[in-house]
């Protein structure tokens, strides 16, 4: 009916691809329907876990069909505010002149391990988000996004540099690999990135208009990721 429409009313066809998800299903794998009475109502999700909790829980969920309960909620609302805080964090604890946009602005070669193996996680999670999105894997590339912040930027990035911090060009590192990952997640979390960046940036700056992030093989250093494998 839409390309219908759109032919009639604009004289073209108005999209080429349509992305289609799997059934949703309850907890105990029935399909949600309101004659069985087991719908969840999403004005009720989003009043009590936030908006960018159900759309991140139900991107996260549609590789195949859908199995949503209340619970699965809780998942988007700590990865919020995972978010969240982890963002006060380094901006509580970074300088202003460590507010740069680009790497170019940093010195690579003086970084210490941490950083560059973070930079070089960053790059490599860019490049397959890029092509998840591209493929329409949205569900795939929101666990690439989930498993890079989470595990590798928070749990172990930010506690091994909490004794650097400093030193202007890990703050630096911190900030652009925060800033950019705001980039990566704005399609799937948008309200929460938007007003993060905008502490970042100014609110001068709309995160929405800003342009993806540029990948830079470069940056790629195999040496710091088997060295911090070992770490780890």
């Amino acid at each position: 009916r839409m390309v219908m429409a759109g032919i009639e009313f604009m004289g073209e066809v108005p999209f080429a691809d349509v992305v289609l998800h799997g059934t949703v299903r309850d907890a105990k794998g029935r399909k949600m329907s309101k004659s069985l009475g087991n719908a969840i109502d999403p004005l009720e999700i989003i009043s009590e876990y936030g908006t960018d909790a159900l759309r991140l829980s139900m991107i996260l969920n549609s590789g195949q069909d859908i199995y949503i309960s209340k619970e699965k909620f809780e998942v988007g609302r700590n990865f919020a505010n995972k978010l969240w805080n982890a963002s006060r964090f380094v901006l509580m604890n970074i300088k202003p002149e460590a507010k740069v946009s680009d790497f170019s602005d940093v010195d690579i070669r003086g970084l210490d391990l941490a950083s560059r193996w973070v930079i070089s996680r960053y790059q490599k999670a860019l490049l397959e988000v890029g092509i998840a999105i591209e493929q329409y894997h949205y569900s795939e590339g929101v666990n690439i996004l989930y498993e890079f912040f989470w595990g590798t930027y928070c749990d172990w990035y930010l506690e091994m540099i909490k004794g650097r911090l400093d030193d202007i060009n890990t703050q630096k590192a911190a900030y652009i690999v925060l800033r950019n990952t705001y980039k990566m997640l704005h399609p799937f979390i948008p309200f929460v990135t938007e007003e993060l960046y905008s502490q970042c940036e100014g609110e001068e700056k709309v995160l929405t208009r800003e342009d993806w992030p540029i990948l830079d093989n470069a940056l790629i250093d195999s040496a710091a990721e088997a060295s911090m494998g070992v770490l780890i």
